[in-house]
């Protein structure tokens, strides 16, 4: 459910609109993943930009793909090694590491 929220947010958060201008636009930037790790500049967020965008071509699909690599990890590492996993899922969200991690809360 987290990854649905998170993922099909629209316009929310404090920088969504320049992530989401930069996904648009790393195509005419790169022409291939090498030149994206090259550059240096953002190259993490980039390569995700640009692989995501040669999978798909859908201007949405950024937000779903990161909340996915971003919190499959965590949600995993909770279930791993904690005893209780309901009570460390809703005291990460509670607390409000989700919404910091998505720039909701500023």
């Amino acid at each position: 459910i987290l990854f649905l929220i998170v993922g099909f947010r629209s316009n929310c958060g404090s920088d969504y609109y320049n992530y989401y201008e930069r996904y648009i636009a790393i195509d005419s930037w790169y022409h291939s993943v090498y030149y994206v790790i090259a550059s240096r500049f953002q190259s993490g967020f980039d390569t995700i930009c640009y692989i995501i965008k040669r999978i798909t071509r859908n201007d949405f699909a950024l937000f779903p793909a990161v909340a996915i690599l971003m919190y499959a990890p965590t949600i995993s590492i909770i279930r791993k090694r904690s005893e209780d996993c309901a009570l460390s899922i809703a005291s990460w969200v509670l607390l409000g590491f989700l919404l910091m991690s998505t720039n909701i809360i500023i």
